[in-house]
């Protein structure tokens, strides 16, 4: 089902690193008995790594959202998700040689670019981010995230989701994509 205009009242999961193990489908039947509008997926999803002999992994992974994902009523929840670090590959190369799955799966706009916005009806805005996985949290990507905040401030609700957080618990508090997070992207946050 599309969400109304107004789209008052949507309810969303959110997680990420996931992989295809058994506890996958149970995870995903769970959240789907909440009845969610749409998932937010922060990165690490299939764990197939960039590597095209992986794409098994894919198959797997998009099989058990299509049988799990799928509210009480019987809609399937649609997905929005960032990029994870095992989405990518240590080739060299554009986005597409990086990632290949994540950008020839999931498209977003016009060309490969990992982040990106979604405006769900008139209140509520989410902002796709790569925490350095693809693209640098500075300059260019920095660059949109202050226009997409500076545009979105009249909304009155602003999410983002990302891998790496600004504020690990379980990654080094000082390690480096989490450092860049919190120089590029925390100013951002709090001014918005």
């Amino acid at each position: 089902k599309t969400l109304g205009a107004g789209a008052d009242g949507f309810r969303f999961v959110a997680g990420g690193d996931m992989g295809t193990s058994s506890s996958l489908p149970v995870l995903l039947h769970q959240s789907a008995q909440q009845n969610p509008d749409f998932a937010m997926i922060g990165g690490d999803v299939a764990y197939e790594n960039g590597d095209i002999l992986a794409y098994y992994k894919w198959e797997d992974w998009l099989g058990y959202w299509q049988k799990e994902m799928v509210t009480p009523s019987g809609f399937t929840i649609p997905f929005i998700m960032a990029i994870g670090n095992h989405e990518t590959n240590a080739k060299k190369g554009g986005p597409l040689e990086r990632a290949p799955f994540y950008f020839s799966l999931f498209p977003q706009n016009d060309q490969p670019n990992p982040y990106f916005k979604r405006n769900i009806g008139s209140d509520t805005v989410i902002l796709a981010l790569d925490s350095g996985h693809i693209v640098p949290h500075e300059g260019p990507q920095s660059e949109w995230l202050a226009s997409a905040l500076a545009d979105a401030q009249t909304k009155k609700n602003r999410f983002a989701i990302y891998h790496v957080p600004l504020y690990p618990s379980h990654r080094e508090y000082e390690g480096a994509l989490s450092k860049a997070g919190r120089k590029a992207w925390l100013p951002l946050f709090d001014a918005f």
